[in-house]
């Protein structure tokens, strides 16, 4: 595995996963999110793909992401939403926390063609 250090000497990992499987989003994501991962300044990113892999089967790019992340090869995942982890909410916010606690923190973005979900405080309109 090429892992790439961050200017800040930190290094960062994406973790993403399809299914059912498909055979042309994995790569348009990839883009995306190296375009956004450029914009932003971060390292080239490093990437872990279970292609195909329900969540409740064995994910084998989450287990050795997870593995490299809790021996400080990773200070930042990133993945599209806390699902990516496991569909059961409790699990993936406890493999966040257990992340958390190696020093390691869990990033989401925005999914293609959506925006990222903000509270924005509503104000009234004036009209005159």
């Amino acid at each position: 595995m090429k892992s790439t250090t961050a200017r800040n000497g930190r290094i960062a990992a994406v973790y993403l996963r399809y299914y059912p499987q498909d055979q042309y989003r994995p790569n348009i994501d990839r883009r995306r999110i190296r375009r956004w991962a450029n914009k932003l300044g971060l390292p080239e990113l490093v990437f872990y793909v279970d292609n195909g892999c329900p969540s409740g089967t064995p994910r084998p790019e989450l287990t050795r992401l997870v593995r490299h992340a809790q021996s400080g090869v990773y200070k930042v995942i990133f993945i599209p939403a806390m699902d990516a982890l496991s569909t059961c909410a409790a699990e993936a916010q406890d493999l966040s926390a257990r992340l958390s606690m190696r020093g390691c923190q869990v990033r989401t973005f925005a999914p293609s063609g959506q925006r990222a979900k903000t509270k924005t405080p509503k104000t009234k309109s004036r009209r005159r």
